[in-house]
């Protein structure tokens, strides 16, 4: 996802950089990374590869992974 900068009125904005945003999901949680890359244009050659990272983590409730059971099927004798 594209990252834009306005500079004051102007109608038209400049890609300034990106953003990501990833998920990892396990059986208590989960974590949210968001990725920020700043355009190579605005960087020197010994900064390209660096990005900014967000973590969060989210606890999830023990019961909301008790799923029913399945039941069985009412078959007629």
């Amino acid at each position: 996802m594209p990252i834009f900068f306005k500079i004051g009125n102007v109608s038209t904005a400049h890609v300034i950089g990106t953003k990501k945003k990833m998920h990892h999901v396990h059986e208590f949680g989960h974590w949210i990374m968001k990725q920020y890359e700043l355009s190579p244009v605005f960087l020197d050659e010994d900064r390209k590869d660096y990005v900014l990272c967000a973590m969060k983590r989210e606890y999830i409730d023990e019961c909301s992974f008790d799923d029913p059971q399945p039941q069985p099927a009412d078959e007629d004798v």
